[in-house]
């Protein structure tokens, strides 16, 4: 049975951990990045939409974006800036869905 919550805490971890990647070390590192970023966000809205909690998706991008600010503090330097734009883009697919049901109600034609 596919939930689409073990997908977006996966990529969330995949996220996190190539934060360590030096890029130009790694072949493909910022396109799994990329890709990871991607996979994540759309999973998180994927996930409201059928039925599944906000919250859930807070709980998990929620950390990604302080671990993120947290490796900034600690490093002094920023990284890809693809980690803390998946996160948000996670964070808003709560309200989007409430958007969404709202804009189906009937307002807006």
């Amino acid at each position: 049975m596919f939930t689409y919550d073990r997908v977006v805490v996966a990529m969330a971890f995949l996220l996190l951990h190539t934060l360590r990647w030096v890029d130009s070390q790694h072949v493909g590192a910022s396109t799994l990045r990329i890709i990871a970023g991607l996979v994540f966000a759309v999973e998180a809205f994927a996930w409201t939409q059928t039925g599944g909690a906000a919250s859930m998706t807070f709980a998990v991008a929620g950390p990604v974006l302080g671990f993120y600010l947290l490796i900034r503090w600690l490093t002094g330097h920023w990284r890809s800036p693809v980690a803390p734009a998946a996160a948000v883009l996670a964070m808003l697919s709560g309200p989007a869905e409430r958007h969404q049901g709202f804009a189906a109600g009937g307002l807006v034609r």
